[in-house]
């Protein structure tokens, strides 16, 4: 194998401080809910981060979102051994850290779901749910178009978020028309703290392009604002799969720019099998368009040994390398 790098991922994000002075302090330890693990980079292979979506919304989680967690878990459990890395594969899941003050049980349950999914992998356990702040982090917002004073505090209430659920990643959506100012002056304020490392873009309206990536490109490097220490943060491409053909008919009466998001499982583990090695990549999912999680299942069990699925921690820690 070709192994340029790698890297100290610490799968750690299963267990929540709490706001209120332990409504969500639950009895863990390092060894039984948290895993350091060294994953190296192999520039023969593609990773990909699924992000599990919509975690802002509260009726989801009590929802949707608790039937996903729950077919998955029943999934990995039905599994026979032999594939069992590939039916039982990492997801992060978007989560929003308010549930800890308005539906601090939702967020146990969570909590207790993720601790409970881990799988052996060579000579280490892996936790394979993890979470990710939701869309645009504190807040369900646009904050590339807020002003400059607004967005220093919104930034320092994302982190805070971030820490409360030992987290390093942030979906963020944007107005198309702001993503240049956005990637400009709004990403690299992330950067002075270094508690943001990775950011996962999702555009809005999704049907229209950001024209933020050369062709080929899945990521950029935003560095530290000038007079800043800092550390580099990661700003990932936007890609949704919001369902299939049969959940979406009409979608192939439409644009090539709108069936993109809506494939088969087949046909998006076609996609990914064309990355070209040592891609680094995330795709947002989304029941926008009648996603289910037996779509993500199937999809995952169709990808080639090339491409490994990864969390979103192992995703910005990779693409960081490069």
């Amino acid at each position: 194998l070709n192994l340029i790098g790698q890297t100290e991922d610490h799968l750690h994000n299963t267990g929540v401080k709490d706001k209120e002075g332990g409504v969500l302090s639950m009895p863990h330890s390092d060894s039984s809910n948290s895993v350091t693990a060294t994953f190296r980079y192999d520039t023969n292979k593609v990773y990909v981060a699924l992000v599990v979506g919509d975690g802002d919304n509260v009726l989801y989680m009590k929802g949707t979102r608790a039937d996903w967690m729950r077919e998955r878990q029943t999934h990995c459990k039905l599994s026979f051994l032999v594939e069992k890395k590939k039916r039982c594969f990492p997801l992060s899941w978007t989560i929003s850290s308010h549930l800890a003050n308005i539906a601090p049980d939702v967020l146990r349950w969570y909590i207790e779901q993720a601790a409970s999914s881990k799988l052996q992998m060579d000579d280490m356990i892996a936790s394979l749910d993890t979470f990710i702040l939701p869309p645009s982090g504190h807040l369900y917002s646009y904050p590339g178009m807020m002003p400059d004073d607004v967005q220093d505090n919104f930034i320092k209430e994302t982190e805070q978020d971030a820490l409360l659920l030992n987290t390093t990643g942030v979906v963020d959506w944007e107005w198309f028309t702001y993503w240049s100012a956005t990637e400009a002056n709004f990403y690299p304020k992330y950067s002075k703290r270094g508690i943001i490392r990775g950011i996962f873009t999702v555009n809005v309206p999704y049907l229209f392009p950001t024209d933020r990536f050369f062709p080929g490109t899945f990521f950029k490097i935003i560095e530290p604002p000038e007079g800043y220490e800092g550390k580099p943060v990661v700003m990932f491409r936007p890609r949704e799969w919001r369902g299939t053909p049969r959940e979406q008919t009409q979608c192939r009466n439409e644009s090539a720019d709108s069936t993109k998001d809506y494939l088969s499982p087949a046909e998006l583990s076609k996609e990914i099998e064309s990355y070209p090695k040592g891609t680094v990549a995330y795709i947002y999912l989304t029941s926008d368009g009648g996603l289910s999680f037996n779509d993500i299942a199937d999809m995952a069990k169709l990808l080639p040994d090339h491409v490994e699925l990864v969390s979103t921690e192992t995703a910005t820690a990779f693409a960081l390398l490069n």
